[in-house]
């Protein structure tokens, strides 16, 4: 369902603001056809986001506002299940 990555993406604030994110992981979300999600950590605060994106090629593409209550719900099971997999393999150590 993830793929847990190592990689960085910019997000752009409204105001204009660059702000570097850390990407935790990316999925689908079963119903919603072909769109692609990934969820990312803001900067070095513990605030965890999510957005769809769009790649245009090369790594570069689009992120997208989450435009349902049902996507939020869906992605808040795959950020809790990412945490709880990752609890589980620090308790494996």
């Amino acid at each position: 369902m993830s793929e847990k990555l190592a990689e960085n993406v910019l997000v752009f604030e409204k105001d204009g603001k660059e702000i570097e994110c850390q990407i935790l992981f990316t999925c689908n979300l079963e119903g919603y056809g072909d769109n692609n999600y990934v969820v990312f950590q803001i900067g070095d605060s513990e605030d965890i986001s999510a957005a769809r994106y769009t790649e245009e090629g090369d790594g570069i593409g689009e992120l997208l506002d989450i435009e349902t209550d049902k996507e939020w719900d869906l992605l808040d099971d795959a950020i809790e299940s990412f945490f709880n997999d990752l609890d589980s393999e620090e308790e494996d150590k």
